[in-house]
């Protein structure tokens, strides 16, 4: 559209890192508030619902304070984890907050969320109790789990690479590349 070329293309580019409440889940949930002529993230999961009378649910994440205490924070039903977190002043990891990158997993260790724009995850790892809070709904009260940085995204994507890249005579087999993998999993 015109707003975003005026906004975004000046130069006939389009910037990496647009916004923060700029994420491709936000975009099956309903599109960018703003061009609805609403809050900023409204009803997108990132802001505000879209009324005062959604459902709250209070969910702790164990260790996930600096000093490695118990955090806990009212969340909306229709609002991202990630999201809720911050607005309550919590620093939880995430990285590309598209559902994609696994920066933000934790496990559930109970209650329930809805998380279909979690494209970082497969069916297993979903079914196992792994969750991304940067797009996924709280259900009912919940309680999660840290996980190690690099585990969901290991065994995401890792296992795959490694067995493609260990069998020279496999005819999937691909050359391994560190700085590659580095680079999508968006340590530098």
């Amino acid at each position: 559209t015109e707003e975003w070329r005026a906004k975004y293309e000046k130069d006939g580019a389009v910037d990496l890192w647009v916004e923060e409440e700029f994420n491709a889940g936000s975009r099956l949930v309903g599109g960018r508030a703003v061009h609805l002529g609403r809050l900023p993230g409204q009803g997108s999961g990132e802001g505000p619902g879209l009324n005062d009378n959604v459902t709250m649910h209070t969910v702790t994440i164990q260790g996930g304070a600096d000093d490695g205490s118990d955090i806990t924070f009212e969340a909306a039903e229709d609002r991202y984890i990630l999201f809720s977190a911050e607005a309550e002043g919590f620093s939880c990891p995430h990285a590309c907050r598209n559902g994609c990158c696994t920066a933000c997993t934790m496990t559930v260790v109970s209650g329930d969320v809805k998380q279909e724009q979690a494209l970082g995850l497969n069916k297993r790892l979903k079914e196992e109790g792994y969750v991304l809070t940067c797009v996924a709904f709280p259900r009912s009260d919940l309680v999660l789990a840290p996980v190690p940085e690099e585990e969901a995204y290991q065994r995401q994507f890792g296992e795959a690479f490694d067995a493609m890249a260990t069998n020279p005579n496999d005819p999937m087999y691909i050359e391994r590349d560190d700085f590659a993998l580095e680079i999508a999993d968006m340590d530098e």
